[in-house]
C-alpha cells in the first residue's frame, strides 16, 4: 500500500492531577492513510515542535512511500531518523518519530487484520505485570498496581 496523507496534531489537553508533573507528556497524535483509505493512529510526543517536524519534514519523506511488510517499517524508520540527523538524535525529532512508527505499525495490522502484537511475533505471555511510577502511589494502588 502506498501512503497518500500524513499528518500530526497537538490535541488540547487537561490536567489530570496538579500534584503529578506526569499528567501531561506532550503528546501528538500522528494519522496516516494509504491509498487503500485505511487509516494508522500513533501518539508520538514533542508538543507543537513535534507536529512541526513531522508535517513539515516526515510527511514530506514518507508521501509516496510503499508499506508492504514489517521490514518496510523498519526501513522506514531508519530512514527518516537518517533524514533527521542534521537537526537531532533524540528528544523532539525521536519523539515526533515514534508517533509516525506506531501509526506505520497500526497502519499495516489494519491492512493486514492482524493485531500489532501478531505483526512483532505473537503472543508471549498471558498476563503482564503493570508498573507506574510517580507521586500518587495511594491511586495507583486503588488503581490495580500493586508492589
Amino acid at each position: 500500500m502506498r501512503i497518500d496523507d500524513v499528518k500530526a496534531v497537538y490535541p488540547k489537553w487537561k490536567q489530570i492531577s496538579k500534584e503529578g508533573w506526569q499528567s501531561h507528556f506532550w503528546q501528538i497524535v500522528v494519522r496516516i492513510q494509504a491509498d487503500t483509505g485505511m487509516v494508522g493512529v500513533g501518539y508520538g510526543g514533542g508538543g507543537t515542535p513535534g507536529v512541526e517536524v513531522v508535517n513539515k519534514h516526515l510527511r514530506e519523506l514518507l508521501v509516496g512511500r510503499t508499506i508492504e511488510s514489517t521490514d518496510d517499517i523498519r526501513e522506514t524508520w531508519d530512514f527518516l531518523y537518517r533524514m533527521s540527523l542534521p537537526y537531532g538524535r533524540k528528544g523532539i525529532p525521536v519523539m515526533a518519530l515514534s508517533g509516525v512508527d506506531l501509526a506505520l505499525w497500526d497502519l499495516l495490522g489494519k491492512e493486514r487484520g492482524e493485531p500489532v502484537y501478531e505483526l512483532l511475533g505473537g503472543l508471549k505471555k498471558t498476563k503482564v505485570r503493570a508498573y507506574a511510577s510517580g507521586m500518587e502511589m495511594n491511586r495507583y494502588h486503588d488503581m490495580g498496581v500493586h508492589r
